[in-house]
């Protein structure tokens, strides 16, 4: 009986052992391997006579192109939380753009955001949508399409400048391109529609393919985009996990910051080690990273 025992004990040890190989190579290859699904397509011209533009720290103005980053702090101690708002008004809507890493795109290709800029030409930029961690939603860029699996409510960056929401689940990618659709962010959740703060995010967890559905809703640094009316908008970008300096915000305090800003409608980027604000070459915030560190992400929102 002894020995029955041990060989079943043995047994399942073995099969334990060989479940656990797998389940790992599975992770690996699901969360780390690089795979890619398409090139992307040439982004539009970036020259401009800087000559005629005035820049300092923290504006940048031109004759079709204004910005202004303000950095705001609330709160004492660890109880402190700073921010950054960059007013965006542009006149011409060709200047709002997306860009991928390494030019490509699939699951897993990343590239540090200081390269990202470069090699766009960035005036402003904040971290995307982390597209590549998942393998749904739909992705558009420079109005080509490279994923086409609805799953969420996206936002929708247009032709002419205006950007709304809409529900994935009720349109396709091919519809969005007919309709002057240039780029889409696939994440969120939506945080102020009609200038109202849209649901209340204690609960609201991260959808889509992964294993498991975390809570994102608790203090994080976070990165947002907010819309006023056709050629301007705000990104904000929270800095957090550093005591003292800035503790980060909830989802449903993120959602107050754009209600304030009297926002048409506000929407969700990826957060934590991601956020991320650069301004002519310099990042604006102070990163999660330890030491101020990079994070290298899939895909950004810029202005050049």
């Amino acid at each position: 009986m002894k020995k029955i025992l041990k060989r079943i004990l043995i047994t399942g040890l073995i099969i334990f052992i060989i479940c656990l190989i797998i389940f790992a190579g599975y992770l690996v290859n699901r969360y780390l391997i690089p795979r890619v699904e398409m090139q992307v397509s040439a982004a539009a011209n970036k020259e401009e006579t800087v000559e005629e533009n005035i820049i300092t720290d923290n504006t940048y103005k031109s004759k079709d192109l204004q910005i202004e980053i303000t950095k705001v702090e609330t709160g004492e101690g660890d109880d402190k939380v700073t921010y950054f708002v960059a007013d965006v008004k542009l006149q011409n809507p060709d200047r709002i753009e997306r860009a991928f890493a390494k030019d490509e795109v699939g699951t897993n290709i990343v590239e540090k955001m200081s390269s990202l800029v470069e090699k766009n030409k960035a005036i402003l930029a904040i971290n995307g949508d982390y597209y590549s961690f998942r393998k749904d939603g739909i992705i558009i860029g420079n109005s080509e399409i490279y994923r086409n699996v609805p799953s969420r409510e996206g936002l929708a960056i247009y032709k002419d400048g205006t950007m709304q929401i809409y529900d994935e689940t009720k349109t396709s990618a091919e519809q969005l391109i007919e309709d002057g659709v240039k780029s889409t962010f696939s994440f969120g959740p939506v945080l102020v529609r009609d200038h109202k703060i849209d649901a209340d995010y204690t609960n609201f967890a991260v959808d889509g393919d992964n294993l498991i559905r975390v809570n994102i809703a608790e203090r994080n640094p976070r990165t947002g985009i907010g819309y006023y009316e056709k050629g301007h908008y705000c990104f904000v970008v929270v800095d957090g996990r550093n005591k003292g300096y800035s503790r980060g915000v909830t989802l449903n305090e993120f959602a107050e910051i754009f209600e304030n800003l009297g926002c048409d409608f506000a929407y969700n980027l990826d957060g934590g080690s991601s956020t991320t604000m650069y301004f002519m070459g310099n990042k604006v915030d102070i990163s999660s990273v330890p030491g101020n560190g990079e994070r290298e992400i899939s895909d950004i929102l810029y202005i050049y």
